[in-house]
């Protein structure tokens, strides 16, 4: 739950770290308790005699484990390719287990000690871990299938109603527990509050504890294991759905951190123009055209078009295309519109051109104007609302047959360029955002991140060969000084922007300008991104013809 939340916080830490301290102790304390147990059913062997061979156990299990995570921790120094790890890292985990069963011991103690010993060395390699990770859920899946295999029918029946009452006894004893030690330990509000609730899921100690015991003591076990699991069904029900309630309200989810996209966005804000004005060159060719349909997004529009008009000495064109029916411009849009345009335009120092357009089909209007004008680049803004469906077809009508590069401006929230995020994929992404990057940095003080996504398994000696490659390009395109540059390895890429996304005010994203059946199989990365993160972005596909 905690992975498939991405959650980080308090409540978080508290319930990974409660969650392996609790089944360490639930283990030692196994081996204790079946002692008693067999004592209880007239074991040979005084009590003293069965409590030392308990602990004797226990402490035998850790030793093995500690041991076996050493060696797991050498292997992991000592290897780099992920398949010898991974070959490594299971096999000497699967000697480990069989080990610890062959002297009666504590495969899962032994287990656990092994996974205590790697991440507590002070350096720490847990790529091995991660390479296991992908083993969890068939193993998940076996574990409840092996128990299954041990459940008798009519046993079920008659602890049924036991099962039940340990569920809900353990249950408060989760709830209760937390709170008390939570009030004596000091420990903050969100863990009192939800970390009992967090902790109700049962599964894989109880499982694995339930198979030992068939192998161990099956006329235990014949009592045990229907209580058991009738208590892990009810937990594997209800469990999880409580974890992740207490996570989200906790607002350690990525989502709190990050909100996605959608209807509930922040609202549209642009701040006013804080840089000095600009002075509009004496000769200028050319315009950068831009749509104005919404008020919401228009001096938005301005601004990014007339930052572009500065950079090419051009000069800002915004177009209104109407229906041709209607020959009066302000029936079919706000008539103030041009006037809000005009002002944005003026507080940066240009003089706005305006352009009413008859016509029913808006992509191809804004095209053949944007022929007709010499447009350098075609301005167009979307809300991210759900409605935007047939703005997304007008983007992808305009991309196809534009002579200049497009610009989508995805606004949510305010509107600042002053740290700005480039994921790279591949090094034409970087031509393509070249000359939107040059003319944001031109004003005003911008940092600028490139972000180069590497595949996971590259080295680091390729991680620092891509980011000398990136500051290269920043100082040929004359931004050496306001780029930093940042490769990753990564797994997955959309994570990894979502991640770095958090410490700037806009990412700027080349996108493909494939369409139908092609971008159906290769996808886009940006617009992946900029449906899912909550910072406004500018998504910049290649002209056409240009």
């Amino acid at each position: 739950v905690t992975r498939e939340l991405r959650a980080a916080g308090p409540l978080t830490d508290f319930l990974l770290q409660g969650v392996a301290a609790n089944n360490a102790l639930a283990i030692a304390s196994f081996g204790l308790f079946f002692a008693l147990a067999q004592k209880a059913t007239g074991a040979n062997g005084g009590l003293p005699w069965l409590l030392g061979r308990g602990l004797g156990d226990i402490v035998l299990s850790l030793t093995l484990g500690l041991f076996t995570g050493l060696l797991l921790d050498l292997c992991a120094h000592h290897l780099r390719d992920r398949g010898e790890m991974l070959t490594a890292g299971l096999a000497l985990l699967l000697l480990c287990g069989e080990t610890a069963r062959l002297f009666g011991l504590s495969p899962l103690l032994a287990g656990m000690a092994a996974g205590f010993a790697v991440v507590n060395r002070d350096r720490r390699d847990v790529r091995l871990f991660r390479a296991i990770n992908a083993f969890e859920p068939p193993i998940t899946v076996l574990f409840f299938i092996l128990a299954g295999t041990h459940l008798d029918r009519e046993m079920l029946l008659l602890a049924g109603w036991l099962g039940v009452g340990y569920f809900l006894l353990r249950g408060a004893g989760k709830v209760g527990g937390i709170w008390l030690g939570g009030r004596l330990g000091g420990a903050p509000p969100v863990v009192q509050r939800y970390l009992g609730l967090a902790l109700l899921p049962q599964a894989g100690v109880a499982i694995g504890l339930v198979v030992l015991l068939q192998g161990e003591a099956p006329e235990l076990a014949a009592v045990v294991t229907p209580v058991v699991l009738t208590g892990v069904f009810l937990a594997e029900l209800i469990g999880p759905v409580l974890t992740r309630q207490a996570i989200v309200r906790a607002g350690e989810t990525a989502d709190a951190l990050i909100p996605h996209r959608g209807p509930s966005s922040q609202p549209i804000s642009i701040p006013p123009w804080r840089w000095p004005r600009l002075t509009p060159p004496a000769r200028q060719r050319g315009t950068v055209v831009f749509g104005a349909s919404l008020s919401d997004t228009v001096t938005g529009l301005a601004r990014i078009a007339t930052l572009l008009a500065h950079f090419h000495r051009a000069r800002p064109l915004a177009v209104r295309v109407v229906a041709p029916e209607c020959m009066d411009p302000s029936c079919a849009v706000e008539p103030d519109l041009f006037e809000r345009e005009k002002a944005e335009v003026e507080s940066l120092g240009y003089a706005l051109t305006t352009a009413v357009i008859h016509a029913d089909d808006v992509a191809d209007a804004l095209v053949a104007t944007a022929r007709q004008a010499e447009a350098r680049a075609i301005v167009l803004g979307d809300t991210g609302e759900e409605s935007s469906a047939a703005f997304e077809k007008i983007i992808g009508a305009v991309v196809r047959t534009a002579p200049c590069p497009v610009v989508v401006v995805r606004f949510c929230g305010e509107l600042h360029t002053e740290r700005l995020l480039v994921p790279v994929i591949r090094s034409a992404d970087l031509e393509v955002v070249a000359g939107v990057l040059r003319a944001l940095a031109t004003v005003g003080r911008h940092r600028i991140t490139l972000l180069r996504l590497l595949p996971a398994e590259v080295a680091d000696e390729g991680i620092s060969g891509a980011e000398d490659r990136l500051r290269n390009w920043a100082r040929r395109q004359g931004l050496g000084a306001f780029v930093y540059a940042r490769a990753v390895a990564t797994a997955a890429r959309l994570e990894a922007v979502l991640d770095e996304a958090r410490e700037h005010d806009c990412l700027v994203l080349a996108a493909p300008r494939t369409q139908g059946v092609q971008r159906l199989f290769f996808g886009s990365l940006a617009l992946d991104v900029v449906r899912s993160c909550a910072r406004p972005a500018l998504v910049v596909y290649a002209g056409g013809e240009g």
